[in-house]
């Protein structure tokens, strides 16, 4: 029988690694650059996706969610992360804060629903972790455009 639990966690750590790997292999002057002058930077997107893993970890455990910052909010948090390793401990503190959440999920609770609006329909615990790993894959991908725009196509994965 599948190890829910187990299969998320190790999910959720490898997605972590490709979107660091990904982030760290941008040139650090172009991590704050907003590509093409409107888009945010690859450093808020990571910062983004640290704000989710948390919002899901408390949603997953049954606690109220605060609201979701605004995008700009996310360009004022990188003022206290002011370097590559302080927003790569920030997004594996958070990603790592979500596993937890993971881990103390009984195995019968993964068809429990969540819900993370008013204005949007529950979704089950499995589907929220999943939300997760799809939410940093996406980001993960964003960041790859950011090295194709600048003529870099390697994989750092």
């Amino acid at each position: 029988m599948l190890d829910v639990a187990k299969f998320l966690g190790e999910a959720l750590d490898r997605t972590n690694a490709r979107l660091l790997a990904d982030l760290v292999a941008i040139p650090e002057s172009r991590r704050d650059e907003s590509p093409g002058g409107a888009a945010r930077s690859p450093y808020s997107v990571a910062i983004e996706c640290a704000v989710v893993n948390t919002r899901i970890a408390e949603a997953i455990a049954g606690r109220p969610l605060p609201p979701m910052p605004a995008f700009g909010d996310f360009a004022q948090m990188r003022e206290h992360l002011q370097t590559y390793e302080a927003v790569a401990e920030f997004v594996t503190h958070e990603t790592l804060v979500l596993k937890v959440a993971v881990e103390a999920t009984p195995p019968d609770g993964w068809e429990t629903t969540v819900t993370f609006s008013p204005t949007r329909p529950p979704i089950t615990r499995f589907e929220a972790v999943m939300l997760a790993i799809t939410h940093m894959t996406y980001h993960d991908g964003q960041l790859n455009y950011v090295h194709l725009l600048h003529g870099d196509d390697e994989r750092y994965w």
